[in-house]
């Protein structure tokens, strides 16, 4: 499928929820399926790669929701099932391919303590270890690139179908289009192999998590 949106930003009947909530649903069946995917992150750790205590703080902050707000317990039950699925895939017999790209700040930011920091961080160390997972942190000598302008996620299915989505508070969104799937990816893998990444990757974890 070549240049569709899921979200017609154009439809005024839609609301930009309704839309927002259609794009997670169609990334939650895709992602399931995807035997490659691409992460670029500038801001905090990926969706898909958080603990429990660290999606609460940053999904409740981004939203302003208070801790015991339906919404935010919703909202991080969807995000742990998604890590969760991630994490039973990449365990498994067929485990897909990750590239994920993290900005050096997002790793320090100190997101809901120092204690949950450290157990994000330590998660993150664990994950890179898997022999179909390649982490890549973006240190803060790098400079300005391309994925400063926003998030993304890329994920091609078995039969070559691609998908990315980019999510924002205001409406977020998937792209079906092989052309936009493509130039995502190659910026990950471009950028790979300037980054701080293999064994350096998780020793500048270990560091960034003493220094907490």
């Amino acid at each position: 499928m070549r240049g569709l949106t899921m979200t017609r930003t154009g439809d005024a009947t839609t609301s930009p929820e309704a839309r927002g909530q259609a794009a997670l649903d169609e990334l939650l069946k895709r992602e399931a399926a995807s035997v490659q995917i691409h992460l670029m992150q500038t801001n905090y750790v990926p969706g898909l790669l958080q603990v429990e205590g660290y999606a609460t703080e940053m999904i409740g902050r981004i939203r302003s929701l208070d801790p015991g707000d339906q919404e935010l317990a919703d909202r991080v039950r969807t995000r742990m099932k998604r890590a969760a699925g991630l994490a039973e895939r990449l365990e498994g017999e067929e485990p897909p391919r990750v590239s994920v790209l993290i900005d050096e700040g997002a790793l320090r930011r100190l997101v809901g303590g120092r204690e949950t920091m450290r157990k994000q961080l330590a998660h993150l160390s664990d994950v890179a270890k898997l022999p179909t997972v390649e982490l890549g942190i973006v240190p803060f000598g790098f400079g300005a690139y391309s994925g400063l302008a926003g998030p993304f996620e890329v994920h091609r299915d078995a039969q070559g179908d691609d998908a990315v989505y980019f999510e924002s508070t205001d409406e977020s969104k998937i792209v079906l289009d092989e052309a936009e799937a493509e130039r995502r990816r190659r910026v990950v893998d471009s950028m790979m192999a300037s980054v701080v990444s293999g064994d350096d990757a998780r020793a500048l974890l270990e560091t960034i998590s003493r220094e907490l």
